[in-house]
């Protein structure tokens, strides 16, 4: 799932040098990506469409849920927690 923020691609390409199964690699990690991601968002939005009046509720808060998370991060990755 990590595949479009990292190095992957450049590791599968490195493998097809030396391989005669290139295209079946990539097609099964594009495969895998993609199951990934669905399987991650079907859930997900099936789970939003259970509980939206409570989501909604708490709707106006998530703008600084979001910022508090990221300032945590944040702060963690300065003093090398992360």
């Amino acid at each position: 799932m990590l595949g479009f923020a990292h190095e992957e691609e450049f590791e599968i390409i490195a493998l097809c040098t030396g391989s005669t199964f290139c295209l079946e690699l990539m097609a099964a990690y594009a495969l895998a990506v993609i199951a990934a991601l669905v399987a991650l968002t079907l859930p997900l939005v099936a789970g939003y469409y259970r509980f939206e009046a409570r989501v909604e509720a708490y709707a106006g808060y998530l703008p600084l849920f979001s910022a508090a998370v990221l300032v945590v991060m944040g702060v963690g990755f300065l003093l090398g927690l992360f």
